[in-house]
């Protein structure tokens, strides 16, 4: 039993040194083919069919070479989300300013006139071309009944907001409480011209064209009014209508007086009522 074991194992031995010397050979030294093909130049490949292009032939491109995509770091995640310098500045900017009119509301409304005026300074040190800034001044002197400040701020502030309407409203107030009535024709004319329509200007022109008898031109402005308010103008259209009818009845214009004082009846404006048949 111990003899044929022995067989057993050097069988097994001459076989594992068989396969062993067949796997070296073939690794160390590649049969022929094997070696041809590695020692093969690489061919591109041709869809056509065709030869290779030659190397003096310039119209053909060259092949795309291979490009690499860099991966984004974190330095430019910190650049993407670092804020923009003027940005921040003018929010700033922004945050004093805002901070500067609540304390002039505090100071007008406490009747301190020395906080309102450093309030004042603060806004022109931050933004003295904002309109906001040059509209609480012109309400500043004119509350505090300075109209040469007044005047001068309300230039101030349409040189850099032409349409202010805060600001074309004060410059006609300055002027009718002035009394010149060319003063007032400019001062209208000016709001007129910056914002057409203005309701405010429009009943403005009314008492001029009142004072220089121009009857007719008060109908047409009371119409032009009608034509172009707003519902935000806050405006008593049953007066408006009933004083238009007023004016056409005086003018010997009754039939279409009446139309207007219906509308103006049925607006509410009770005391329109009597004119109506």
């Amino acid at each position: 039993m111990f003899r044929s074991r022995v067989i057993e194992y050097v069988i097994v031995l001459i076989v594992g040194i068989v396969i062993g010397s067949t796997w070296t050979e073939n690794t160390y030294n590649p049969p022929e083919s094997t070696l041809d093909k590695l020692l093969e130049e690489p061919q591109i490949p041709s869809t056509s069919g065709a030869s290779l292009p030659d190397k003096a032939d310039t119209n053909t491109e060259p092949p795309l070479q291979p490009t690499t995509t860099r991966r984004p770091s974190s330095v430019d995640a910190a650049e993407a989300t670092k804020p923009d310098p003027a940005r921040v500045k003018k929010l700033e900017q922004n945050m004093k300013f805002d901070l500067a009119v609540t304390e002039y509301d505090e100071a007008v409304k406490n009747q301190d006139i020395q906080s309102e005026l450093r309030a004042l300074l603060m806004m022109e040190s931050i933004d003295p071309n904002n309109p906001e800034y040059l509209e609480t001044k012109v309400t500043h002197h004119r509350y505090h009944n300075e109209p040469e400040e007044a005047q001068q701020a309300i230039e101030s502030c349409l040189k850099v907001a032409p349409s202010s309407e805060h600001c074309l409203r004060a410059g006609v107030d300055v002027a009718f409480e002035a009394g010149d009535l060319k003063d007032r024709d400019m001062a209208i004319d000016r709001c007129l011209t910056a914002t057409p329509g203005n309701v405010y200007c429009l009943q403005r022109k009314i008492e001029q064209q009142r004072r220089y008898g121009k009857n007719l031109e008060v109908i047409e402005t009371y119409k032009q009014i009608l034509n172009s308010h707003d519902p935000s103008d806050e405006l008593d259209i049953g007066y408006i209508r009933y004083s238009l009818g007023f004016t056409l009845r005086r003018a010997g214009r009754g039939e279409e007086a009446e139309t207007y004082f219906q509308q103006a009846c049925d607006d509410g404006y009770n005391y329109a009522c009597r004119f109506v048949r």
